[in-house]
């Protein structure tokens, strides 16, 4: 996970009294202070499916954010804009908050807000951890500035540190969603040739809640040959006979967290050797469905990038449709820790 440390630094505004040691006193409930928030562990830039540059681990940019202070009872007490500038330790000292808060206070943070997000209108826990983005609405779907929020799904208190008057909470940020790609396509060898004409995901949770969970009604692509909804077209990759792969990046798309997608490739001009070359299917349209993953097991889940190295086929795994009932397609997957795993289709 990509761990933040947040470090709270409150100066009270009710002074404790301190004992012939001078030992500090513990703040009393209710007592104020002024908040200060640092994070680190996060690059120090400020700044759908595609073909793109293949993810990597820490590879998370802050853009903007949003700090918002949880009171005992659940609401925002306060929120304010997070600025990368001065919160971030590699580039910053630090951001004070505009007001003294409660010590008793949670922090919950928001980092590259998408874009249909209103935290103006969040006013609890509840509200944040229960509001919903569309997947389309996170900055492009570039992995290296995906939406972030506490991992733990819940606010993290502020807790007195050995000094007098300064407080810390360490927090985990992790993404909202998955990613999910596709490096490579290798024809077996009975596979002559073949073209690739599109690369789609079969069935994915097009929505996501701010506490990390996909919700909303499942696409399902079932054996339909026209793909539609928001599911998403790579396009023709380039090909070398029984490679293709899109060049220098890869086939990746965002998901909700829940289910397991499935990637479908749409091929063309398929031609195999079983003792004498033939067309498949006259060279018309056939697919390949992955239908489960090798060394994978449970849901997708939030902050994993799932990356298929090489999808390997041969003429027994393609069908006329996609989603056939009667054909088996099965990858070996990794997963990787943005965080990655890495996926082995089964065949």
């Amino acid at each position: 996970m990509k761990k933040i440390l947040l470090l709270a630094a409150a100066a009270f505004v009710a002074f404790a009294c301190q004992n012939e040691n001078n030992d500090p006193t513990p703040p009393v409930d209710g007592s104020t202070g002024n908040l200060t928030i640092r994070l680190s562990g996060i690059g120090n830039n400020i700044d759908t499916r595609a073909t793109e540059a293949a993810g990597e681990a820490d590879q998370l940019t802050l853009v903007d954010g949003h700090i918002f202070v949880i009171d005992a009872l659940g609401e925002v007490a306060h929120d304010e804009a997070l600025v990368p500038s001065q919160a971030n330790v590699a580039i910053g000292t630090g951001q004070e908050l505009s007001v003294a808060v409660p010590n008793d206070s949670r922090i919950y943070i928001l980092g590259n807000i998408p874009n249909d997000v209103d935290v103006n209108s969040l006013s609890s826990l509840d509200d944040i951890l229960e509001a919903v983005s569309e997947i389309t609405k996170t900055r492009n779907n570039d992995y290296t500035k995906a939406a972030l929020a506490n991992t733990s799904g819940d606010a993290v208190a502020i807790a007195p540190t050995a000094v007098q008057g300064e407080y810390e909470a360490e927090v985990d940020l992790s993404p909202l969603y998955s990613r999910l790609e596709l490096h490579q396509i290798t024809g077996k060898t009975s596979i002559v040739s073949f073209e690739v004409k599109g690369v789609y995901v079969d069935k994915y949770h097009p929505q996501f809640t701010l506490a990390g969970e996909g919700v909303g009604t499942a696409w399902n692509q079932t054996t339909n040959t026209v793909f539609t909804g928001n599911i998403g077209d790579a396009g023709s990759w380039p090909d070398d006979e029984k490679v293709a792969a899109p060049g220098s990046n890869v086939w990746a798309y965002h998901v909700g967290p829940a289910g397991v997608p499935k990637v479908i490739v749409h091929l063309q001009s398929v031609v195999y050797n079983d003792g004498e070359e033939k067309n498949y299917n006259e060279g018309g349209d056939c697919y390949l469905t992955v239908t489960g993953y090798t060394g994978f097991t449970g849901v997708f889940k939030r902050g994993m990038i799932y990356t298929i190295a090489d999808l390997q086929f041969d003429e027994t795994n393609l069908g006329l449709t996609p989603n056939p009932a009667n054909i088996d397609c099965v990858v070996k997957v990794t997963v990787t820790d943005w965080d990655f795993q890495a996926l082995i289709p089964e065949l």
